[in-house]
């Protein structure tokens, strides 16, 4: 799926991974592990800097797509830490889930929507 400015692609594979490729020079620039069977389904945020993936594993992860840039600083060395990039983990369904959805006016009113084989949205 394709970021909502398209700078980036999201998808999901069998290997439980969910990858984000840059679409100016096909560049992969992150891995998301953290589902423990195949993901299916992956959907930017309206402004595209979280992600939902869904999975085999009948969850759906919401992940932080893309990094704050970094802080200017001086010549003195600074030390970088990262943040996790996966945010929370949203259980429910019964049956591995098939498609997924992220949608909202801002990021601060964001809802998810998902469909599983266990014939429910939620």
């Amino acid at each position: 799926t394709f970021s909502p400015g398209g700078a980036l692609i999201a998808a999901g594979s069998s290997d439980r991974t969910l990858k984000l490729w840059r679409t100016a020079d096909a560049e992969l620039t992150k891995t998301l592990e953290g589902h423990t069977a195949p993901i299916s389904c992956c959907s930017f945020s309206p402004s595209g800097d979280l992600l939902v993936s869904g999975s085999e594993d009948m969850t759906l992860k919401i992940w932080k797509a893309v990094d704050p840039p970094p802080a200017e600083s001086s010549d003195a060395e600074v030390e970088v830490q990262e943040e996790e990039p996966l945010l929370r983990t949203l259980e429910g369904h019964t049956g591995a889930i098939r498609s997924c959805i992220m949608g909202g006016l801002r990021d601060s009113e964001l809802f998810v929507i998902s469909g599983s084989l266990d014939e429910t949205l939620k």
